[in-house]
């Protein structure tokens, strides 16, 4: 099954659970993911909870392997497809001025 970057996913042995950051292909065909976990709401505004490697043959789609909201806009921004105007392009803020 493909692994895009976006998608959440688990684990099978420990069932370590979150979106996939990055990907790592080596030479010796050993394939890895970053897997950041999403932090609880006790967490918020604590240190960010540290995102695992795992091996390309031990994680798994969740929710059906969709892509999360913010790993979709980014895809379909390089693919040319306008955001919507509320979203202002996926700016945060605007800008800033001097």
């Amino acid at each position: 099954m493909k692994i895009d970057l976006g998608m959440k996913v688990s684990d099978l042995v420990t069932g370590f659970q979150g979106i996939v950051t990055g990907h790592a292909r080596y030479i010796t065909g050993c394939d890895q993911y970053l897997v950041q976990p999403e932090p609880k709401a006790e967490d918020l505004g604590r240190v960010r909870p540290v995102a695992e490697w795992f091996d390309d043959n031990r994680i798994v789609p969740m929710d059906g392997g969709d892509l999360q909201p913010a790993a979709l806009a980014i895809k379909n921004n390089a693919a040319g497809i306008e955001a919507a105007p509320e979203n202002n392009g996926g700016a945060d803020a605007p800008a800033p001025v001097k």
